[in-house]
Protein backbone atom coordinates (compact mmCIF):
# COMPACT_ATOMS: atom_id res chain seq x y z
CA UNK A 1 0.00 0.00 0.00
CA UNK A 2 1.34 3.45 -0.90
CA UNK A 3 2.02 6.23 1.58
CA UNK A 4 -1.45 7.73 1.81
CA UNK A 5 -1.04 10.09 4.73
CA UNK A 6 0.83 12.73 2.74
CA UNK A 7 3.91 12.48 4.94
CA UNK A 8 2.10 13.97 7.91
CA UNK A 9 3.21 12.82 11.36
CA UNK A 10 0.76 10.49 13.09
CA UNK A 11 -1.54 12.05 15.67
CA UNK A 12 -0.53 11.83 19.31
CA UNK A 13 -2.11 8.72 20.86
CA UNK A 14 -4.87 9.29 23.39
CA UNK A 15 -5.31 7.24 26.54
CA UNK A 16 -7.63 4.25 25.95
CA UNK A 17 -11.27 5.19 26.15
CA UNK A 18 -10.65 8.94 26.11
CA UNK A 19 -13.29 10.72 24.09
CA UNK A 20 -13.29 14.37 23.09
CA UNK A 21 -16.72 15.15 21.64
CA UNK A 22 -16.02 18.90 21.93
CA UNK A 23 -13.39 18.51 19.20
CA UNK A 24 -15.73 16.75 16.78
CA UNK A 25 -16.67 18.57 13.59
CA UNK A 26 -19.35 16.11 12.51
CA UNK A 27 -22.31 14.57 14.32
CA UNK A 28 -22.32 10.83 14.87
CA UNK A 29 -24.99 8.41 13.76
CA UNK A 30 -25.53 4.86 14.94
CA UNK A 31 -25.27 2.76 11.81
CA UNK A 32 -25.35 -1.03 11.60
CA UNK A 33 -22.70 -2.23 9.16
CA UNK A 34 -20.09 -4.92 8.76
CA UNK A 35 -16.62 -3.41 8.47
CA UNK A 36 -13.55 -4.83 6.79
CA UNK A 37 -10.20 -3.26 7.63
CA UNK A 38 -6.83 -3.51 5.89
CA UNK A 39 -3.99 -1.69 7.65
CA UNK A 40 -0.34 -1.46 6.74
CA UNK A 41 1.69 -4.22 8.34
CA UNK A 42 -1.07 -6.39 9.84
CA UNK A 43 -3.46 -9.04 8.47
CA UNK A 44 -6.94 -7.84 7.42
CA UNK A 45 -9.61 -8.01 10.12
CA UNK A 46 -13.30 -7.26 10.51
CA UNK A 47 -15.70 -5.74 12.99
CA UNK A 48 -19.01 -3.89 13.35
CA UNK A 49 -19.65 -0.18 13.17
CA UNK A 50 -20.69 1.43 16.44
CA UNK A 51 -21.12 4.90 15.02
CA UNK A 52 -20.20 6.86 11.93
CA UNK A 53 -19.79 10.50 11.02
CA UNK A 54 -18.59 12.39 7.97
CA UNK A 55 -15.20 12.52 9.65
CA UNK A 56 -14.72 9.09 11.12
CA UNK A 57 -15.91 5.70 12.26
CA UNK A 58 -15.67 3.69 15.46
CA UNK A 59 -15.38 -0.02 14.73
CA UNK A 60 -16.15 -2.56 17.44
CA UNK A 61 -13.54 -5.31 17.22
CA UNK A 62 -10.79 -7.04 19.13
CA UNK A 63 -8.07 -4.48 18.30
CA UNK A 64 -4.98 -6.01 16.73
CA UNK A 65 -1.56 -4.62 17.68
CA UNK A 66 -1.70 -1.33 15.79
CA UNK A 67 -0.66 2.26 16.52
CA UNK A 68 -2.47 5.55 16.09
CA UNK A 69 -1.54 7.01 12.71
CA UNK A 70 -1.46 3.68 10.85
CA UNK A 71 -2.92 4.17 7.33
CA UNK A 72 -5.17 1.72 5.55
CA UNK A 73 -8.48 0.97 3.91
CA UNK A 74 -11.90 0.57 5.57
CA UNK A 75 -14.88 -1.04 3.81
CA UNK A 76 -18.46 -0.62 5.07
CA UNK A 77 -21.26 -3.01 4.16
CA UNK A 78 -24.49 -1.52 5.59
CA UNK A 79 -27.00 -4.01 7.01
CA UNK A 80 -29.89 -2.19 5.30
CA UNK A 81 -28.15 -2.08 1.88
CA UNK A 82 -25.62 -4.92 1.59
CA UNK A 83 -25.07 -4.24 -2.12
CA UNK A 84 -23.92 -0.66 -1.40
CA UNK A 85 -20.36 -1.31 -0.23
CA UNK A 86 -18.37 1.85 0.57
CA UNK A 87 -14.56 1.91 0.67
CA UNK A 88 -12.47 4.63 2.32
CA UNK A 89 -8.83 5.44 2.69
CA UNK A 90 -8.48 5.79 6.47
CA UNK A 91 -6.09 6.31 9.36
CA UNK A 92 -6.21 4.87 12.88
CA UNK A 93 -6.92 7.70 15.32
CA UNK A 94 -7.34 5.86 18.59
CA UNK A 95 -7.38 2.39 20.04
CA UNK A 96 -9.84 1.72 22.86
CA UNK A 97 -11.18 -1.25 24.76
CA UNK A 98 -13.62 -2.84 22.37
CA UNK A 99 -12.54 -1.15 19.17
CA UNK A 100 -10.69 1.33 17.02
CA UNK A 101 -11.53 4.90 15.99
CA UNK A 102 -10.71 5.74 12.38
CA UNK A 103 -10.45 9.00 10.50
CA UNK A 104 -12.12 8.67 7.09
CA UNK A 105 -9.84 10.41 4.60
CA UNK A 106 -11.08 9.70 1.09
CA UNK A 107 -13.60 7.82 -1.03
CA UNK A 108 -14.66 7.88 -4.66
CA UNK A 109 -17.74 9.81 -5.94
CA UNK A 110 -20.00 6.73 -5.83
CA UNK A 111 -18.83 5.97 -2.28
CA UNK A 112 -19.56 9.55 -1.22
CA UNK A 113 -23.09 9.30 -2.61
CA UNK A 114 -23.71 5.92 -0.92
CA UNK A 115 -22.27 7.18 2.38
CA UNK A 116 -24.43 10.34 2.25
CA UNK A 117 -27.50 8.17 1.62
CA UNK A 118 -26.54 5.85 4.48
CA UNK A 119 -26.15 8.77 6.88
CA UNK A 120 -29.48 10.26 5.78
CA UNK A 121 -31.20 6.95 6.55
CA UNK A 122 -29.54 6.85 9.98
CA UNK A 123 -30.66 10.14 11.46
CA UNK A 124 -32.31 13.52 11.39
CA UNK A 125 -31.99 14.97 7.93
CA UNK A 126 -31.72 18.75 8.55
CA UNK A 127 -28.46 18.88 10.56
CA UNK A 128 -27.02 16.17 8.32
CA UNK A 129 -27.76 18.05 5.10
CA UNK A 130 -26.02 21.09 6.55
CA UNK A 131 -22.95 18.96 7.34
CA UNK A 132 -22.88 17.62 3.78
CA UNK A 133 -23.13 21.16 2.36
CA UNK A 134 -20.41 22.58 4.61
CA UNK A 135 -17.91 19.70 4.45
CA UNK A 136 -18.22 15.98 4.20
CA UNK A 137 -15.04 15.54 6.25
CA UNK A 138 -13.25 13.32 3.76
CA UNK A 139 -12.16 14.08 0.23
CA UNK A 140 -13.79 12.64 -2.83
CA UNK A 141 -11.46 11.45 -5.56
CA UNK A 142 -11.78 9.95 -8.99
CA UNK A 143 -11.67 6.19 -9.16
CA UNK A 144 -8.20 6.43 -10.66
CA UNK A 145 -6.91 8.64 -7.83
CA UNK A 146 -8.46 6.38 -5.22
CA UNK A 147 -6.86 3.30 -6.78
CA UNK A 148 -3.43 4.99 -6.64
CA UNK A 149 -3.93 5.84 -2.95
CA UNK A 150 -4.94 2.26 -2.15
CA UNK A 151 -2.16 0.50 -4.10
Amino acid sequence: MADIDGGMPPPAPRPPGEDRPENRKHGRRRVAADVGVELDGIPPFSGRSRDLSFGGAFVECDPPPVSAGTPGRLTLTPDDAPDEVITFVCRVMRIADGGIGFRLLETDPAGHERFSDLMRRAGSIDPLLNEIRVSSGFSVSTSQGMRRALD
